[in-house]
């Protein structure tokens, strides 16, 4: 079975043990609890019958799911590429020179990122496709502070994915300790 991934590169993805974890479920349930949601993969491949529940203690990543779900694709997809674009984002070039300069548009935008009053997900979402190990990391004041560096790229097929998979799910940012 092929899964699929989750747009929001965040350390612990469950991605990787996805095919030790999904066995592990029973066949049918009522209801599926993802307590520690994270980027939503569990969410997205495995859903209880009558409904599924994600939960994500971090606000940012919460709202990042919650962002994908209900947004346009199309229009999500306008807005990545209209940003990448207009500040000529990217981390790795052929050569040391080039790569510095690519990555000036990365760092620019995290700089506009950070100024910005209305922090918007979008932002951040695409600062994390191309941070280094597509971090999403704070600084005590509450800037964004991840280094540019990833290989990867902003990829459409995977906030396709999220947004049709997470339709039926309920989102929550709850402290399941309390």
């Amino acid at each position: 079975m092929k899964y699929l991934e989750s747009p929001i590169f965040y350390m612990g993805n469950k991605y990787k043990l996805l095919k030790q974890l999904i066995p592990l479920f029973p066949k049918q349930c009522n209801t599926f609890l993802d307590l520690f949601g994270g980027s939503g993969v569990v969410s997205m491949n495995y859903q209880g019958n009558k409904k599924t529940i994600y939960n994500e203690f971090n606000t940012n990543i919460s709202e990042l799911v919650k962002m994908f779900k209900e947004n346009d694709v199309e229009q999500l997809d306008d807005y990545f590429n209209s940003k990448i674009k207009e500040y000529n984002i990217c981390c790795t070039g052929k050569d040391f020179r080039e790569h510095l300069e690519l990555q000036k548009g990365y760092y620019d935008f995290r700089k506009y990122y950070n100024n910005s009053k209305n922090k918007d997900k979008k932002d951040l979402y695409l600062l994390s496709c191309y941070s280094m190990n597509h971090l999403i990391r704070f600084n005590k004041n509450n800037e964004f502070n991840a280094s540019c560096g990833s290989t990867q790229r902003y990829i459409k097929e995977k906030i396709v994915n999220m947004h049709d998979n997470m339709q039926n799910v309920d989102i929550l940012n709850k402290n399941c300790f309390d």
